[in-house]
């Protein structure tokens, strides 16, 4: 069978359909296989699906929590609440946390059908809207990592020397997070695994504001990967093979990109001063002279009663400024519908420069440049200005952040930071 990517690679097309799958909790159990009700979403919906790493600051600190949301048919009544005759969710305990499975597949050569799961979430129950005029229902989906969001951790359950590695232990003992998240003990690999000076500091705290905290001042980061597995790591590179983004002046079928949205050039990203705050004192980091010269002075503050320990502190802000006190690269890159091609911080090159539009010169010389005493004219062509000033060249490395799947135009959105 025909991979994604070689799809990509060949045709640089993929024809989209959809699948909405669902499991219900039925006498506190999941249903052991997914139904499937595709046949109630409808045309107009256009899902939007993101996942992705923070972006629009500094590229350093949280997993932005992803969603999906639909639009089905109700003129039957088969998305109404538990109890109803009519009902999909009739013997159901409830549509709450409702699992939901969908599925942006596409037609290979030979015009079989391969589903890839864009996304696999739960029901938002709380977001349910109903158009009984048109006879739909929207809802939002969540993804598995929204329930950190869901959970606090209790009190009494934290001593007060406690490493990062300990915390996540606390937290991923509980059952509730379990049911859907996966965890083993080596996949929490913080850049610093720091042992805390009172880490019951964050009882009583959501469990994602924890894992927010803990990655920010350990210069690390936490996400839920596609296996649904609890990752924290430090932005590092992962050992895939490099991909590689496309396009510009070569227009054809090995070019992937459709366009760059977005393209900054981090100069207003970078970390020169971080000042942080444990409730009785105030520290502060610099970057040295030189830096701030050249880049500024940003300054970005963080606080914690949790972690007291002068020296430790200081190393910490340290490795934070010494990783962020220079610009990176951030590009959003549009290319064809692309799923499960690209995992985080996976290494990609972007290949991409505009052409120049030869014009005809009107028989007339035309002056162009005087350099060292030397004059140049163009005689019979010239080359006009780029459309877009942009060229990015593959001898630069990106870290993936992340993507966002806009089925109804059939595209990709790609969250790139520079290496």
């Amino acid at each position: 069978m025909t991979t994604t990517q070689q799809m990509i690679e060949t045709y640089n097309r993929l024809k989209v359909y959809e699948k909405l799958e669902i499991k219900r909790r039925i006498s506190g159990n999941y249903e052991s296989s997914w139904v499937d009700v595709s046949t109630y979403l409808m045309l107009e919906n256009a899902p939007v699906i993101t996942q992705r790493l923070d972006f629009e600051s500094y590229g350093y600190g949280e997993f932005k929590t992803g969603s999906a949301s639909f639009m089905v048919d109700n003129t039957q009544g088969a998305w109404n609440p538990p109890g109803d005759n009519y009902s999909l969710f009739q013997a159901a305990q409830t549509r709450q946390y409702t699992r939901i499975k969908y599925s942006a597949g596409y037609k290979d050569e030979n015009g079989d059908n391969i589903d890839e799961v864009a996304f696999e979430g739960l029901l938002n129950q709380k977001t349910l809207e109903y158009d009984y005029s048109n006879g739909t229902v929207t809802f939002s989906a969540l993804p598995y990592q929204q329930i950190f969001s869901e959970r606090t951790m209790e009190k009494d359950t934290l001593t007060a020397s406690m490493t990062i590695s300990d915390i996540v232990a606390v937290i991923m003992s509980d059952n509730t997070v379990l049911d859907y998240i996966t965890y083993s003990a080596g996949d929490i690999n913080p850049d610093t695994d720091i042992t805390f000076d009172d880490a019951t500091q964050f009882e009583t705290k959501k469990y994602a504001e924890i894992l927010d905290a803990v990655c920010k001042i350990s210069n690390s980061v936490w996400y839920v990967d596609s296996s649904f597995t609890l990752i924290i790591k430090a932005r590092a590179a992962t050992a895939t093979t490099t991909f590689p983004f496309v396009g510009g002046y070569t227009q054809d079928r090995a070019a992937n990109i459709i366009d760059i949205e977005f393209f900054d050039d981090g100069w207003g990203k970078a970390i020169t001063e971080i000042i942080y705050d444990d409730g009785e004192n105030n520290y502060q980091r610099r970057a040295n002279p030189a830096i701030i010269e050249a880049y500024g002075l940003n300054t970005i503050n963080l606080e914690g009663k949790e972690l007291t320990t002068e020296s430790i502190i200081n190393t910490q802000l340290d490795a934070i400024i010494d990783e962020w006190q220079t610009n990176r690269k951030r590009l959003i890159i549009t290319t064809v519908y692309m799923p499960n091609v690209i995992g985080f911080f996976d290494r990609c090159t972007v290949d991409y420069r505009q052409k120049k539009k030869q014009l005809l010169n009107k028989n007339s010389l035309i002056f162009n440049n005087v350099d060292n005493n030397k004059t140049y004219w163009n005689d019979g062509y010239y080359y006009a200005a780029y459309k877009n000033r942009l060229f990015l060249l593959p001898d630069t490395y990106y870290l993936y952040y992340g993507f966002e799947h806009d089925i109804k135009e059939g595209i990709t959105r790609h969250y790139l930071i520079q290496a």
